[in-house]
């Protein structure tokens, strides 16, 4: 996996999936990659503002009687403990004010007939996205999730609104959501 580092237009130093100003490259389900992948953007930059952990594996159509041990496990090492490891180092070093946002799938709402062993790890997604921000709520930091919808076309810029918005003054007041993209209704 990789993990690019841009200083955003605003002063604030992000830690995001791409990007086009790499610092470093990270494994994000290695939690000994991830502490240096942190600490080397620091040495860099002086701190970091913003995360977006945008990693994940391709949608599984496997169904949960059908699946084997190595794709769950594949599929819980990116999806969930990457998910954990990130938002933790994530936690112990955005400056005050800053932001994590995940991108998630649904975990409820697809076909969990097709969809059911990749929703059940992504679930985790939300739950971890809830628990962070309750944790780093006194430290004004905010922790939100976008997901993106399986059966709903999502152009990028789409997507790339919803996070801007997560990252404006307004979206600030905003910690602890699951926004759902795809959705006609969504506008933020």
């Amino acid at each position: 996996m990789n993990t690019a580092v841009n200083e955003s237009p605003a002063g604030r130093v992000a830690i995001v999936t791409g990007g086009s100003r790499v610092v470093g490259r990270a494994d994000i389900a290695d939690d000994l990659d991830v502490k240096r992948l942190f600490a080397e953007t620091i040495a860099a930059f002086g701190g970091i503002d913003v995360v977006v952990h945008a990693a994940g594996s391709r949608i599984t159509e496997s169904a949960v009687t059908e699946a084997d041990l190595g794709e769950f496990d594949a599929l819980v090492r990116i999806n969930t403990r990457a998910t954990f490891v990130v938002n933790r180092e994530a936690a112990r070093h955005l400056r005050s004010g800053g932001a994590i946002i995940n991108l998630s799938g649904p975990a409820e709402g697809s076909s969990l007939r097709a969809y059911g062993l990749y929703a059940a790890t992504k679930a985790a997604t939300d739950v971890l996205t809830r628990a962070f921000a309750l944790e780093l709520r006194e430290r004004n930091i905010t922790v939100n999730a976008v997901a993106l919808e399986v059966h709903r076309p999502c152009v990028p810029d789409r997507v790339a609104d919803v996070i801007a918005y997560l990252l404006s003054e307004h979206g600030h007041c905003l910690t602890g959501q699951m926004l759902r993209v795809g959705d006609p209704g969504l506008r933020p």
